[in-house]
């Protein structure tokens, strides 16, 4: 592994510090003949296919654009002023203060109508998944999507108070579009869940409910989705931002949205290249995308 000394890092973007890393692992990765550079002539070829340490190399940009829900969400336009960050990125500016002054007058939660009674909810979006080479060094190569959620946080009792959850099919999850996570009869393949208890302390149990089926349609009125929020100083200054969207699927109109933001800077206490220091906005927000949702979309099992 690699030591890292950032000289003079002082007059450096954090954005130029993570390239400047990245050199560094390219460099022994061509050398050594590993990831993207692996060479069938090598000799030790077949002990270096399993290393997965350069694959970091082999990681491409997404594209948020490339799918419809992709483009949907994108598509979505906030109220003003909503619809544009209020701070600006300012010469000389670091990257902790830009960082900072986003945290405070950028981030938050703003609620524009709730919903009482809602039975179930849509996630308009999934996870993008990624190669285990994959480190936060090129956090720039992928979506912060903050809104994605869980059966587990959203139908199954005692975080969840939905009657069911619906979410696109990933590959491999059968024909049909679409998969509804829905209470039901206790699934015994699934440990009972366990909840520290607001009244005491001590812990619940409680049998696992959550099933689930393949479905052609939908059933939510109601969505939510995410997208990335970023801008070439946000990006420079290894800041990278998410927006969590609650909209009627009926009317597209929003009824609230989350923002948030994480910052990452290289560590420079540490000989491991790819570790990172990270830090995220904390205030004024509430603990989890799933109670959010779920203090906007009220469920029918609010009360349980």
């Amino acid at each position: 592994m690699i030591v890292v000394v950032l000289t003079g890092c002082m007059e450096k973007t954090v954005g130029q510090q993570f390239r400047d890393i990245m050199v560094q692992i390219d460099t022994r990765c061509r050398h050594e003949k590993l990831g993207p550079y692996l060479d069938k002539n090598d000799p030790d070829y077949r002990d270096k296919i399993p290393r997965t340490d350069c694959d970091i190399l082999k990681i491409k940009p997404s594209d948020p654009l490339a799918t419809e829900e992709g483009r949907f969400a994108y598509s979505i336009q906030l109220p003003p002023p909503y619809d544009q960050t209020k701070v600006k990125y300012r010469q000389g500016m670091s990257a902790e203060t830009y960082f900072n002054e986003l945290c405070e007058k950028d981030a938050g939660e703003w609620i524009f109508k709730k919903v009482e009674g809602v039975e179930g909810v849509f996630q308009g979006r999934q996870r993008e998944s990624y190669s285990g080479g994959y480190s936060d060094l090129i956090f720039f190569s992928r979506e912060f999507l903050d809104g994605i959620s869980s059966e587990e946080n959203l139908v199954q009792p005692y975080i969840g108070h939905y009657n069911f959850f619906e979410r696109l099919a990933e590959n491999g999850e059968g024909e049909k579009p679409y998969i509804r996570y829905f209470r039901g009869s206790e699934n015994k393949t699934k440990y009972k869940a366990g909840y520290p208890s607001s009244k005491n302390g001590s812990w619940v149990y409680l049998p696992y409910v959550v099933n689930y089926e393949q479905v052609d349609l939908l059933k939510s009125r109601y969505a939510f989705t995410s997208r990335h929020v970023s801008t070439n100083e946000i990006t420079e200054n290894g800041i990278e931002g998410s927006e969590t969207i609650i909209f009627d699927r009926t009317t597209n109109k929003v009824l609230a949205f989350r923002r948030t933001f994480v910052r990452y800077w290289p560590r420079s206490d540490s000989r491991y290249t790819r570790l990172t220091n990270s830090d995220r906005c904390q205030l004024g927000l509430t603990k989890g995308v799933s109670q959010f949702i779920q203090n906007v979309l009220i469920p029918v099992n609010h009360v349980e």
